[in-house]
Parts: structure tokens; sequence; C-alpha cells
């Protein structure tokens, strides 16, 4: 699939082009993380203002276990659902939206959420960021 956006294959003939794409690919893939980081920090902070009396510990202590639990995962020990899916981002939008496509494509595979992840660290990292309750800390 990198063959659509890196001059490796065969629609490469314009450098400037390929260039502009890839400014466009990263920046869009900065900006679906932080999006992403950034819901999860709200729903962590929404959570701690429902929740009475100090409780910036506990969300901390169970993504640790979590993390603990995800690592027993990856040298499967243990077997848990991970929540990904397994969808990929369709070509056709580069090929019909060279470069709309391209940022469409950072956005979703910078967000982590609408694609196949096989590394469960990612998940521990958006419960990290919801656990932390800090929009700042999510973006």
């Amino acid at each position: 699939m990198i063959f659509v956006i890196v001059p490796l294959g065969k629609a490469a003939s314009d450098n400037l082009y390929w260039l502009l794409r890839i400014i466009v690919y990263v920046g869009s893939s900065v900006v679906g993380g932080a999006v992403g980081g950034t819901l999860a920090a709200l729903i962590g902070s929404v959570v701690y203002s429902l929740l009475p009396g100090p409780t910036h510990a506990w969300p901390l202590a169970v993504v640790g276990v979590m993390a603990l639990l995800y690592a027993l995962h990856e040298a499967r020990l243990l077997r848990l659902p991970t929540p990904e899916r397994h969808w990929q981002v369709p070509n056709g939008w580069i090929r019909r939206w060279a470069v709309l496509g391209t940022a469409m494509f950072g956005v979703i595979l910078g967000s982590g959420l609408l694609t196949f992840i096989p590394f469960s660290s990612f998940y521990v990292l958006l419960a990290w960021e919801a656990g932390t309750g800090s929009v700042l800390l999510g973006a």
C-alpha cells in the first residue's frame, strides 16, 4: 500500500508533487493521532468528573494492570481481545483523489482506530491517555 505514496511505484514521475503528498501524509497522520489521543483524554476527563473524590491514582493503576496483561498477550501466554478493525484504507482513494486521498489515508492511519494494528501496546497507550484525563497529554 505504501507504493501509492512514495516514489517507488510506477506512477511516480514528478518529485515536487511526490514531496507535497509526503508532507500532506505526515501532517494528516499527526493530526489523526492528536485527534485520537484528545478524544481518549476527553473520555477520561468525563469519567473523572463523574467520580467522587480523589480518583487520579486508580485509573493509572488499571492501565498498569492492563499493560501487564497485554504484555502476556503479546508473549502469547494469555489470549485477550484487541479492539481493532480488519479494514484497510482503499487504494482507490489515492488514485481517485491524489492529495485529498493521501490526507484521508494519513488521518485514518494516524488515528489508529479505524485500521488493523497488530500490537496491543497502542491500545495501552490510548488507555493511558484516557487514564490521565489530560487533553494536553492526550494530544
